[in-house]
C-alpha cells in the first residue's frame, strides 16, 4: 500500500481501498462546499433585505438601522472567514477535483472578505451622521449602498461556485483525473510486459 493511501482512512470501518478514500474525499469536499453555501446565503439575505429598503428612497435611516446592517456584516464575516481558509489551505486538492473551482473560489470568496470590511468602515463612520441631510452625507448614503449592493453581486458569485454547479464541476474534474491515471497506469503496464518479454527473447 502506498504512503498516499495509508493517509486516508474510515473511521468507522477501518482502512479502505485507494480508490474509496478518494471517492469518500470527493463526497466529503462537496459536503463542505455546501454548507459553506447555505450558511453564507443565510446570512447574506438580512444585507440583500437593508440594500433593498435603501434603494426605495434617498431619505435616511436611524442609527439602530444602520447597527442591524453592522451586524449583518460581522455575522457574514464570521461566516466567510473559514470559506476563505478553506480555499487557500486546499486540505481537498487531493481528490484532485477541487482544483477546478479552487482559484476562482479563492479570488471570489477573497474579494467578497475585502467588501465586507470596506463596507464596515464606511457604515461605521456614516452611523454618526447618519440623521443628516446635508448633500455630502446623502451622497456618502448612496456609495454605501453601492458598497453593499457590490458585495451581495460578489457573493453571488461565490456561491455559484460553492452550489451544485462548481460541485459538479469539481466531480468531472475529479473523473477526468481518474481517466487520465487510469490511461498512464495501462500504458505503464503495457511498457512493463513488453520489456519483459524484450528480456526473455534475449534482446
Amino acid at each position: 500500500m502506498s504512503r498516499k493511501t495509508r493517509r486516508f482512512r474510515v473511521i468507522a470501518g477501518g482502512r479502505c481501498a485507494g480508490k474509496q478514500c478518494i471517492a469518500l474525499a470527493v463526497t466529503a469536499m462537496t459536503a463542505q462546499l455546501q454548507r459553506f453555501h447555505d450558511t453564507i446565503e443565510q446570512a447574506c439575505t438580512a444585507i440583500q433585505g437593508h440594500v433593498a429598503d435603501l434603494a426605495t428612497d434617498w431619505d435616511t435611516r436611524p442609527a439602530e438601522f444602520w447597527q442591524e446592517v453592522l451586524t449583518a456584516l460581522q455575522a457574514l464575516r464570521e461566516i466567510v472567514q473559514p470559506a476563505i481558509a478553506y480555499s487557500l489551505c486546499g486540505k481537498d486538492e487531493v481528490t484532485t477535483g477541487f482544483i477546478a473551482i479552487r482559484y476562482s473560489l479563492m479570488i471570489s470568496i477573497g474579494h467578497v472578505g475585502a467588501l465586507i470590511d470596506q463596507a464596515g468602515i464606511e457604515v461605521t463612520s456614516y452611523r454618526s451622521v447618519c440623521r443628516s441631510k446635508q448633500v455630502q452625507h446623502l451622497q456618502r448614503r448612496q456609495w454605501i449602498v453601492q458598497v453593499l449592493r457590490d458585495l451581495t453581486q460578489e457573493v453571488e458569485k461565490a456561491l455559484d461556485l460553492m452550489g451544485p454547479k462548481g460541485q459538479q464541476q469539481c466531480v468531472d474534474q475529479h473523473r477526468k483525473h481518474q481517466r487520465e491515471v487510469a490511461a498512464l497506469l495501462a500504458q505503464e503496464r503495457k511498457t512493463r510486459v513488453v520489456k519483459r518479454r524484450r528480456r526473455g527473447n534475449g534482446c
